[in-house]
């Protein structure tokens, strides 16, 4: 998903909902389908992925070091119909 506003970043969202798919290798495809759209540096693209509020969830994001979030613009985020929780 992409989202812009004129004036605001542009939001490039890798969203992934509960399927049969384990978890882990569903994580992985949404990192790599984020990293493949990853074009130059540009401060105005902030890149998030986001999946449901579930433990199972958090505990696959938590895998993701923060050095690497940092160096890639990454935001991990939870969401569910109480809000959204950054990770």
């Amino acid at each position: 998903m992409v989202a812009t506003k004129p004036g605001a970043p542009t939001f490039v969202i890798e969203v992934e909902g509960d399927s049969s798919r384990q978890k882990e290798q569903a994580m992985y495809s949404a990192l790599g389908q984020l990293i493949l759209s990853m074009g130059s540096a540009d401060e105005n693209i902030k890149y998030l992925l986001a999946v449901p509020d579930s433990k199972e969830w958090e505990r696959q994001l938590l895998k993701i070091p923060a050095r690497v979030k940092l160096q890639l613009g990454l935001e991990a985020l939870l969401v569910s119909e109480r809000g959204i929780r950054l990770v």
